[in-house]
């Protein structure tokens, strides 16, 4: 019997390898942009938002809660598919808080983080405690956690952990105090340069001004400067996309649609 047809061909197994390739390149992508969010955070807030808006992606989560516990008191939701403004009563986010909840007293103190996942397929992970606040972040997956997805996940967390510490010892140390305090120290450095610095700067700069085309080609990818996050007021599925990539949109336009089952049901 001749199963030929049930093989690949070499140019079809190229292009799926290619397809695999690609895929995991574009994600790979997603998670250094999520990381430099994360570094570039000036706020505590910041760092909430990106994990919970931008973690999906790259670790293939369904959806992402930030939540924290003051003094052993309730976890509550900080951030999550419907930003900070999210339905705290929700059944959804009662259920998350309720996990995260369960995970805490059924951990020990010392337990690794990405340890905790059940038959739902959610993680908690403990980002920091600072002040008696403990956060988590709480990622509901539809297929089991890999080994590879949890040293990701929990290399994110630890990364938040640090910029978390960092700017809870130094809250007023922000992007524009630090510009400011380096302008100050400009004219106490330039006193301290000796002739032949300055000698060397004069020549650089006749340099720069001489009619010098140099050209180096390079690729990369274009990124935009500005981001601006939408939120649904609630979470759902999403079963249209009236927009398209790069589409110039105006306010009143429908960007998705979704579709809750929680929400069609309480209705009902």
């Amino acid at each position: 019997m001749n199963n030929s047809h049930h093989n690949l061909t070499a140019p079809e197994l190229l292009l799926a390898e290619n397809q695999r390739l690609r895929a995991d390149l574009e994600l790979l992508h997603a998670l250094q942009l999520l990381h430099q969010s994360i570094t570039l955070a000036t706020t505590p807030a910041q760092i909430h938002d990106a994990l919970a808006q931008d973690a999906p992606v790259p670790l293939q989560a369904h959806t992402a809660l930030v939540c924290q516990q003051s003094e052993r008191g309730p976890w509550i939701a900080l951030t999550g598919p419907g930003g900070a403004q999210l339905n705290q009563r929700a059944d959804a986010v009662q259920h998350t808080l309720n996990t995260v909840a369960q995970h805490f007293r059924q951990t020990a103190p010392d337990t690794p983080a990405g340890t905790a996942t059940n038959t739902t397929h959610t993680l908690v992970l403990p980002v920091c405690t600072i002040a008696q606040q403990t956060t988590a972040l709480c990622l509901e997956s539809l297929t089991p956690w890999t080994p590879r997805r949890l040293e990701l996940a929990n290399a994110l967390v630890r990364h938040a952990d640090h910029c978390l510490q960092a700017l809870a010892a130094s809250p007023a140390k922000t992007t524009a105090a630090a510009a400011a305090e380096t302008a100050r120290s400009l004219p106490a450095a330039f006193a301290v340069r000796n002739k032949r610095r300055l000698q060397i700067a004069a020549v650089v700069l006749v340099i720069a001004l001489l009619p010098l085309q140099l050209k180096i080609p390079a690729t990369g990818i274009l990124e935009p400067v500005n981001r601006q996050r939408l939120y649904a007021p609630e979470s759902g599925i999403v079963t249209e996309l009236p927009v398209s990539d790069g589409q110039a949109v105006r306010p009143g336009d429908v960007l998705v649609r979704l579709r809750s089952d929680e929400l069609e049901l309480q209705q009902a």
